[in-house]
């Protein structure tokens, strides 16, 4: 993880700022969470504009100012946000390997109820054992096929990059994905996903340990 000091940090919050707001990560996202994404803004832009166009004449000023409102309300409620800002400044840090479990208990109960996840898996630091206070939380949910299911899962997303990020402290990378290909193209070969949830009859390559692992013993998880 790069250091930063302060005044370094706020002249690269300045480069980083514009275009973290403008992408919101969502370039990086699998191809059904991407569409779904770009479709609800768009959905809630148009919604914003037949509100005004009721109560008031709709101008191009006012067709702007929804814009960038809604745009920044995803960014602010969506983890991009967070993430960024971990990396400009020193002194913002995850809430530890506690908080990080407290988390993942979260998730792997919320997504019991509801069937819409094949799998729910850990990358990055925390799987590499190398897990510390500036380390982001790389989160993988393998969807169901299904209608229903994605879209249910896709709204459970957005809810969980919320709560991590502004009940739980944590810089989430979360990702809904539409199957193992994604993951084989975008993770390292190094990295053997902890399991937080699978079903009996999805297999996953590369498969690291059990969620129970790291909460019997969380601190082999830390680097060293």
């Amino acid at each position: 993880m790069r250091q930063y000091k302060l005044n370094w940090g706020r002249y690269l919050f300045f480069r980083w700022l514009p275009i973290s707001w403008t992408l919101q990560a969502i370039h990086s996202l699998d191809k059904t969470e991407k569409v779904l994404r770009l479709c609800f803004e768009l959905l809630l832009i148009f919604l914003s504009w037949l509100m005004i166009a009721t109560f008031d004449q709709l101008n191009y000023k006012m067709a702007i100012i929804s814009i960038v409102v809604i745009h920044t309300f995803f960014w602010l409620f969506d983890s991009s946000a967070y993430v960024g800002l971990r990396e400009c400044f020193v002194f913002i840090r995850n809430s530890g390997i506690k908080g990080i479990i407290a988390y993942l208990n979260y998730v792997q109960r919320l997504l019991a109820k509801v069937d819409c996840a094949e799998a729910i898996l850990v990358y990055g630091s925390l799987c590499r054992k190398r897990f510390h206070d500036k380390s982001d939380l790389d989160l993988r949910i393998i969807r169901r096929k299904g209608v229903i299911q994605t879209l249910n899962l896709f709204f459970i997303c957005i809810w969980l990059r919320t709560i991590g990020v502004w009940f739980f402290n944590i810089p989430l990378d979360l990702k809904m994905i539409d199957n193992l290909h994604f993951l084989e193209k975008e993770m390292r070969e190094d990295e053997h996903p902890i399991v937080i949830f699978c079903r009996d009859s999805f297999e996953i390559c590369n498969r690291g340990v059990e969620f129970k692992a790291l909460k019997a013993n969380p601190i082999s998880f830390l680097r060293k």
